[in-house]
């Protein structure tokens, strides 16, 4: 499969790198926080068979400075970014906090998103920013010195240098950002799109209580839920072929 091509896209103030891979259904793909986009690279080569990907990198728009602070305007960007590249009647994937953002660009501009996935996206949580963050923090060190090992030091989310070199420099939009995550409620929210949310069942970050699930139903018209057991929250990039089969299986269940 071919390399994917690094493209750039000035939409205001902002300049937003972005990957254009594949070829078929067109596929929108927004990350979780802290994760790269190169990190993605195998599951983009299992889905590029089938599927056109765009994938904006919404964490390096305008290299951090004036960068959306929150999901909301994360997808308003990300409208915009659609708008410009006239890409409507899309599939939308999104991880981590790319799943909370793509939620709302469903809700808010419903004429773009076909169908949607969520993998282990941002759920409500109680422990506020500090915890989130303190778990964030455990889940880079366990990952490096566990099973994944050297691959997870490749990876190295929150602990990547170009990650904790552009937080830094910005870190009010940074933790306006965590901020934002800690607060989510989808309860405001209505998606009639058919929607997946796969869940690896060991994440340390959000978990999929009764309560949270309830009110998932209540947001979504037709809402699927897949549970992964022993699968942590960054299953996707650890596992890509499994996230891609299961997008590609909903994706024919929709057609």
């Amino acid at each position: 499969m071919p390399r994917p091509a690094l493209e750039t896209l000035a939409l205001g103030n902002a300049t937003i790198p972005y990957l254009r891979v594949g070829q078929g259904h067109p596929l929108l793909f927004l990350q979780g926080f802290g994760v790269a986009l190169q990190h993605y690279k195998p599951l983009f080569d299992a889905l590029g068979a089938r599927f056109e990907i765009f994938a904006p990198d919404l964490l390096r728009a305008n290299r951090f400075r004036g960068q959306p602070g929150g999901v909301e305007d994360f997808s308003y960007l990300v409208s915009e970014f659609c708008a410009r590249l006239h890409l409507d009647e899309l599939g939308v994937v999104g991880h981590s906090l790319g799943g909370a953002v793509s939620f709302s660009l469903a809700a808010a501009t419903p004429h773009l998103v076909r169908w949607l996935v969520g993998l282990n996206p941002a759920l409500p949580i109680a422990f506020g920013p500090s915890g989130l963050l303190r778990r964030s923090l455990r889940k880079g060190a366990r990952e490096t010195i566990g099973r994944e090992g050297l691959k997870a030091v490749w990876f190295a989310n929150l602990f990547h240098p170009s990650f904790v070199y552009h937080g830094l420099r910005d870190l009010r939009t940074t933790t306006r950002i965590i901020q934002d995550i800690s607060r989510l409620d989808y309860a405001d929210l209505h998606i009639p799109q058919p929607a997946l949310m796969v869940y690896g069942e060991d994440d340390e970050l959000f978990h999929l209580s009764p309560f949270v699930q309830r009110q998932l139903h209540k947001t979504f018209e037709r809402l699927t839920i897949k549970r992964l057991p022993g699968l942590n929250h960054d299953w996707p990039v650890f596992q890509p072929v499994r996230a891609a089969l299961a997008i590609g299986t909903f994706h024919d269940a929709c057609e």
